[in-house]
């Protein structure tokens, strides 16, 4: 959970200047490289297991609240998120760090934080061997490979969870609709996986079922206002092996391409 104070840490400190925000997992924690978008003030508050539920919480509650400058949330369309549910991940961080519960019982500090409050951020518990993490002070991976096209999952299921998937919606659309209100440009970004899935009847390596992800896609691009940026495309995309840290990550050189081309992109939108 140490990314995760370090991210809260960061949007304390940020979140007068932030103008671009990006959310997801942890393919978008290694996707997105701040250094790469130098001409916005960028706020990559992804990390490893988050879905659609925790980037509801943290937008609505504190993006929304203190982030005043927002003109774009880059938002993670994962097809194989809209099959998990609040229980898998965000309900159990939740209820695992105390200062999440603080906040909500003082409403989030609606009428601004009192004073020392950044100065207790900096000081709770962070993680003491930095060096023995896999990914440098920026959270970018080294460049490896993708290696062999894992499959986790029998894609199958996919098929048989559609209660969940409507579920899973709602909370995606909790979110864009809310930046939409707010004023702020949505870009729903599909990352690049292992290009070997193209071979098999999988998205990736957690599924779902290429042909439940075109729905889900599809679904999300019709019925929500968001800009479409598909970075997989279906696997026939341009991320070499070393551009890649494993089958479901970018390295750094893959997080340094895919920055500039968000950062084209969110300038063609300005």
């Amino acid at each position: 959970m140490f990314v995760l104070r370090e991210k809260m840490e960061d949007f304390w400190h940020q979140k007068d200047s932030v103008n671009v925000v990006a959310m997801g997992s942890s393919r978008t924690m290694y996707g997105i490289y701040y250094k790469e978008m130098p001409d916005w003030n960028v706020l990559n508050m992804a990390y490893p297991g988050a879905d659609m539920y925790d980037a509801r919480y943290l937008f609505l509650n504190y993006f929304l609240e203190h982030a005043p400058n927002i003109e774009f949330l880059v938002l993670e369309l994962a097809p194989d998120m809209f099959f998990r549910t609040s229980a898998e991940h965000w309900i159990p961080t939740y209820m695992a760090n105390v200062g999440f519960q603080y906040d909500a019982h003082h409403g989030f500090w609606r009428d601004g934080v009192p004073e020392g409050f950044i100065e207790a951020v900096e000081d709770s518990p962070t993680y003491a061997n930095r060096d023995a993490l896999p990914y440098d002070e920026d959270f970018m991976f080294p460049s490896k490979s993708w290696g062999p096209a894992e499959l986790a999952v029998d894609s199958v299921y996919s098929i048989q969870m559609d209660s969940i998937v409507e579920i899973s919606f709602k909370a995606y659309s909790e979110i864009v609709n809310a930046a939409n209100d707010a004023g702020i440009k949505v870009v729903a970004l599909i990352y690049p996986r292992h290009p070997g899935y193209k071979k098999t009847g999988s998205f990736g390596a957690y599924g779902p079922m290429r042909s439940v992800a075109k729905k889900i896609i599809d679904r999300v691009t019709t019925e929500l206002d968001v800009i479409l940026m598909d970075e997989n495309k279906w696997g026939d995309h341009d991320y070499t092996d070393e551009m890649a840290y494993d089958y479901d990550h970018l390295s750094v050189l893959g997080a340094r391409q895919l920055s500039h081309r968000v950062d084209s992109l969110l300038k063609t939108l300005e």
